[in-house]
């Protein structure tokens, strides 16, 4: 099994030394392309989603983490009452557990099995969500020793000749894997 704690180390590092010296400099000195980030600005905006959402009543957000990809910032949004974290790939999950975050839900399908021993390595110790797309991912996800969840995902499928169907976002898959 991957251990991806070295590699997330090192490309922190790498980082650090490339751009560390940057920190702090006016934005004329930035060599581009650079993020420039308002932190009280981004504080403000994180405040001001969370108060909005507390108005609702019971409504929860689950920010995706490609808007901004800091875990950093994942924090705050967290901190805030973000009901946890949604993001594209494993990899970004993977960031998201090293940096101490929980609840992560990977909103696309799964399916390379070295993909999901990470998934089941980092459920172990996180509450981590998996959309699928099908039957046989869903089982693959729920093999002895997982404790993974899944979400099922909203595909169109075809249903021999009678036109696309559209599967409902949270299926409940009728007490067939241990994991719903």
């Amino acid at each position: 099994m991957l251990d991806s704690a070295p590699i997330l180390a090192q490309a922190r590092e790498r980082v650090r030394r490339q751009n560390g010296g940057a920190v702090g400099r006016s934005r004329e000195e930035l060599i581009t392309p650079a993020l420039v980030l308002d932190i009280d600005a981004a504080q403000r905006n994180i405040d001001r989603m969370a108060s909005g959402l507390r108005q609702l009543g019971s409504a929860t957000i689950r920010p995706h983490y490609k808007a901004h990809k800091s875990p950093d910032l994942a924090w705050r949004q967290v901190q805030a009452g973000a009901g946890g974290l949604s993001m594209a790939t494993v990899w970004e999950a993977v960031v998201l557990a090293d940096a101490g975050l929980d609840d992560l839900f990977v909103v696309n399908t799964v399916s390379h099995p070295a993909k999901i021993a990470v998934l089941a390595r980092l459920a172990a110790d996180h509450r981590i969500l998996v959309a699928v797309d099908e039957a046989p991912n869903a089982a693959a996800l729920s093999t002895p020793g997982r404790s993974s969840q899944a979400v099922e995902h909203p595909a169109r499928r075809s249903c021999r000749g009678t036109g696309p169907v559209i599967w409902p976002v949270a299926v409940r898959l009728s007490g067939r894997w241990p994991f719903v």
